[in-house]
């Protein structure tokens, strides 16, 4: 029997409310996968490959290379940086909230029962951001949705997967994007492909339960599934990193109260053809002296040393890490070990645990691409944005990054923004064992320009660098030395200044052994 499925992405902007994400059907490091004979694989560069657009909606999906018309959302280019083309819906006027556009695939017909991985890419930046949702379609009928992204999950492509049944029915695979409170909701799409076999199901958000993962039986407690506050006050998180879904802890003052007793969770082995491997997590350490948290790559049975340890209160905020895989561990599991710290102030979280092939990100940022490893602080007043050409604002701001042709960083002066507010930017941690100097590219250019300050983190911000008011339409070197021998991070703090003419970029930042040349200062 010919079958046509239909799977449905459901877009809705909700302003600036959280994110219910289910890592468990992102990106996965597993196996290759053969790719079955369809006509839905498509990357939107040179047309829709047999895609078209449904009628039964509020208005159509767009074909699009390069940025979206609205500032502070959508992608500026095609999920593999380069310059393609990717499907987006845009959400400014005349969209209105609720409003929906299905873009619909060729039939697909199967004569088997196996199993397909639907892939994609997805990019939902901007604050008005809602909601993206997949469904089978099945006999002109949506049914329930299969997949769901809600909210803002910043500017990045991410993957998505579904394992998908086509059976003996007719069914087509639609994307639906849902217009949410305001215009800064731009969602898009990329590069989607069916392959036979079930996706792999490695990292997980814990939003619907705890995926592959599994209690250990060779420690002394469990990890805790919780949404919300923890039971003790002044320690452990008030919710989860996208702030209305679900996440992993260890409750303190739970049995046994003994001070290093441990709870191990460990997932399921990974097999990946890879050489090179990275896990992605986010953590939450509010807690007293004594608590520790620790990462292991299990190979062969054994734990061997942790590759990633964290001590002590880290303070009320969820903070992101990565850990490089060993080359030639594969196959392996991941194992998260809470150790207790004796009080009831010790509640360890963890969240939003996914696996990417390749090098972890790193400091060093060219924002080509992404953010690499540096993260948007949650509790200032606004955002640096990413951007490839000039600024909304006249007279302010570059006209390109640094070298001419890339991606920069910058803070938008304009309406909303008022004098004095913030934003900042966090490096991942560094413990380097020789000096440091970091060096970077700034621009202020307006007459308007506010400061833009950078710190050394520990438990406390030690600025280090600090530059205020107009510089010229041009882009200018910075320097600062950083010390051995400590744990901190790099944090960059853009200051508005007092009009619209204050947007502040950044770019090309790198930390290079040794000292800064004195001759640069």
């Amino acid at each position: 029997m010919k079958v046509q499925m239909v799977i449905l992405l459901t877009l809705i902007a909700l302003g600036d409310n959280n994110v219910i994400v289910d890592v468990e059907m992102e990106t996965k490091i597993g196996q290759n996968i053969p790719t079955v004979n369809n006509d839905i694989d498509c990357t939107f560069d040179e047309s829709y490959c047999g895609w078209k657009q449904a009628t039964d909606d509020k208005f159509d999906w767009a074909r699009q290379n390069g940025r979206t018309e609205t500032l502070s959302t959508g992608p500026i280019n095609d999920h593999t940086g380069g310059d393609g083309s990717y499907m987006y819906m845009e959400a400014s006027i005349p969209q209105k909230p609720n409003h929906k556009a299905r873009l619909e695939s060729p039939e697909i017909f199967s004569s088997t029962s196996t199993p397909q991985c639907l892939s994609f890419w997805y990019h939902m930046y901007g604050k008005d951001i809602a909601q993206l949702n997949v469904y089978m379609k099945t006999a002109g009928a949506l049914g329930d949705a299969l997949w769901t992204r809600s909210g803002e999950e910043g500017d990045i492509w991410k993957r998505g997967v579904l394992t998908v049944d086509i059976g003996e029915t007719s069914r087509s695979v639609v994307f639906e994007g849902v217009v949410g409170d305001g215009e800064v909701g731009d969602i898009a799409i990329d590069d989607v492909s069916l392959v036979e076999g079930e996706c792999p199901d490695i990292g997980c958000n814990f939003d619907e339960n705890i995926c592959a993962w599994k209690q250990l039986k060779d420690d002394d407690f469990d990890w805790t599934r919780n949404e919300g506050k923890t039971p003790t006050n002044d320690t452990g998180p008030t919710a989860d990193i996208k702030g209305d879904g679900f996440y992993m802890y260890i409750d303190a003052s739970a049995d046994p109260k003994f001070e290093n007793a441990t709870a191990r969770l460990e997932s399921q082995e990974i097999v990946s053809p890879a050489p090179e491997q990275c896990v992605s997590f986010w953590y939450h350490m509010y807690v007293g002296d004594g608590a520790q948290l620790n990462v292991y790559i299990k190979t062969a049975g054994a734990l061997g040393n942790a590759l990633w340890t964290k001590r002590g209160d880290q303070g009320d905020v969820w903070k992101q890490c990565y850990v490089q895989v060993p080359v030639g561990s594969s196959p392996y599991s991941v194992v998260f070990e809470g150790v207790k710290s004796g009080s009831n102030e010790g509640d360890i979280a963890i969240d939003d645990v996914t696996f990417v092939e390749g090098e972890c990100p790193g400091n060093d940022c060219d924002f080509e691409k992404d953010y690499c490893a540096w993260t948007q602080w949650k509790n200032d007043d606004f955002d640096w944005a990413r951007n490839i050409d000039g600024t909304q604002t006249t007279r302010t701001g570059p006209t390109a990054d640094r070298t001419g042709g890339g991606s920069y960083m910058y803070l938008e002066g304009s309406f909303p923004r008022t004098e004095n507010e913030t934003a900042y930017l966090e490096s991942k941690e560094l413990m380097p064992t020789t000096p440091l100097c970091l060096s970077f590219w700034y621009h202020m250019n307006g007459r308007d320009i506010g400061s833009l300050i950078l710190y050394k983190k520990t438990r406390e911000l030690e600025k280090l660098w600090i530059t205020t008011g107009d510089k010229g339409d041009f882009w200018r070197q910075g320097y600062v030395d950083l010390p051995q021998g400590a744990r901190y991070t790099i944090v960059i703090q853009g200051i508005r200044g007092s009009g619209a003419r204050s947007d502040i970029a950044i770019d090309d930042i790198t930390f290079d052994d040794g000292e800064c040349p004195a001759s640069l200062f």
